[in-house]
């Protein structure tokens, strides 16, 4: 909460009120699908090039580990993720370390993509800004 408060909006500031239209949320008890769901909706957005940004946040580490492990099973060679997809914060999957997918510095320069998709949690969002 100390995070959300230290980005400076005023106590009645309504971020619901201010979220893009084009904004989705999935929500799901265990094993409904929602990784294979948003998995193919990333994958149907960045290859049609109709999304040129799409963040992503979950609720724990592991969560965006399994997240970007679909998104990787379900790419095909010309996809090219590794010039899209990345898993910002911090991550115990040794396989999207020795990828380079994982990126745990301070400010992700996103602007040097041409499409991006990052992957992160809910909690390390407000601190990034």
């Amino acid at each position: 909460m100390k995070a959300f408060g230290d980005l400076g909006y005023a106590d009645d500031y309504n971020l619901k009120e201010e979220l893009s239209e084009n904004i989705q949320f999935i929500f799901g008890p265990p094993g409904t699908g929602k990784t294979t769901e948003l998995s193919k909706r990333i994958l149907e957005k960045i290859r049609s090039d109709n999304s040129k940004y799409i963040l992503v946040l979950t609720p724990t580490n592991t969560a965006a580990d399994v997240l970007v492990n679909s998104i990787l099973n379900m790419c095909n060679r010309q996809d090219y993720p590794d010039s899209w997809l990345v898993r910002f914060g911090a991550s115990t999957d040794m396989n999207l370390v020795d990828m380079e997918l994982v990126y745990d510095g301070n400010l992700l320069k996103f602007h040097l993509y041409n499409k991006c998709v990052v992957v992160t949690t809910v909690q390390r969002f407000p601190y990034e800004k």
